[in-house]
C-alpha cells in the first residue's frame, strides 16, 4: 500500500479522493476542520465507492463510518481538570509540562463493514474497544447497539428495539 494525499476544496475533490482511495484499498480521513464539516460527503462518497476508511473520533462510527482510532476526549478532559487544580493552587502554567493524549480508542462498525463487502478479522475485534452494530430504523431514524470492553460504556437497546431490527 502507497500513502498518498488528497486535497479537497469541494464535495467534487471528496469524491475523486474516494476513489483515488478505492484504487489503494482503503483511506485514512485526518483530523481537521474541512473533514468535520463535510462528514456525510466524505461518508456517502466512501459508501458508494465501497471504500474501508479509519476515521480520527469515536463520533465517527455512529455515522456510518468503519473504523475509528483517535484520543479518548473523556480522558483529555480529566487530565485538563488535573492541570486546573494546579493552576488554581498557585502553580505558574508556563512551569506545568506539555501533554500528550496517553490514551485512544479503537471502535468498529460491522454494519458498515458488510455493506462494503468487508469481514473484520476476529484479532482486530478483540482490539477494539467498542463494536457499533448501526442500524437504520423505519422512518429514517437510526439507533446504535454497542458492544464494549469497558465496564463504563452502556448498550442502547431502548432505541434499538424501537426499530425494525437490521
Amino acid at each position: 500500500m502507497t500513502a498518498r494525499s488528497s486535497v479537497c476544496r469541494d464535495e467534487t475533490d471528496i469524491d475523486a479522493a474516494m476513489k483515488l482511495a478505492r484504487g489503494e484499498r482503503g483511506g485514512v480521513v485526518m483530523p481537521e476542520v474541512f473533514t468535520t464539516v463535510h462528514r456525510d460527503a466524505i461518508v456517502s462518497a466512501a459508501a458508494r465507492h465501497r471504500v474501508p476508511a479509519v476515521y480520527p473520533d469515536e463520533i465517527s462510527t455512529s455515522h456510518g463510518e468503519l473504523i475509528s482510532y483517535g484520543i479518548d476526549p473523556a480522558d483529555v478532559f480529566r487530565r485538563c481538570a488535573s492541570y486546573m487544580d494546579r493552576i488554581l493552587k498557585g502553580e505558574n502554567p508556563g512551569d506545568l509540562p506539555v501533554q500528550n493524549p496517553t490514551k485512544f480508542r479503537l471502535t468498529i462498525s460491522l454494519k458498515t463493514a458488510r455493506a462494503i463487502g468487508l469481514s473484520v478479522p476476529p484479532t482486530l475485534l478483540a482490539l477494539a474497544d467498542a463494536v457499533t452494530e448501526m442500524t437504520i430504523c423505519s422512518g429514517g431514524g437510526t439507533a446504535d447497539r454497542k458492544g464494549s470492553l469497558e465496564s463504563d460504556h452502556k448498550h442502547d437497546d431502548a432505541a434499538y428495539d424501537q426499530c425494525d431490527g437490521p
